[in-house]
């Protein structure tokens, strides 16, 4: 919530990474599925280490 305050695009860019997981794991493929969500967890996190 607060990144997309803070940040422009960041809602945007949310809602694709969500739409990617949910359109992978509507394909049964896990590991896209698995992969989009690490890259998604990761990005949060990188944001987090330098917002904090």
């Amino acid at each position: 919530m607060w990144r997309g305050i803070t940040e422009q695009s960041a809602v945007d860019r949310t809602l694709r990474e969500h739409a990617a997981i949910l359109a992978a794991i509507e394909a049964s493929d896990s590991r896209l599925a698995e992969a989009l969500t690490l890259v998604h967890v990761s990005g949060v996190e990188e944001w987090l280490r330098r917002a904090l």
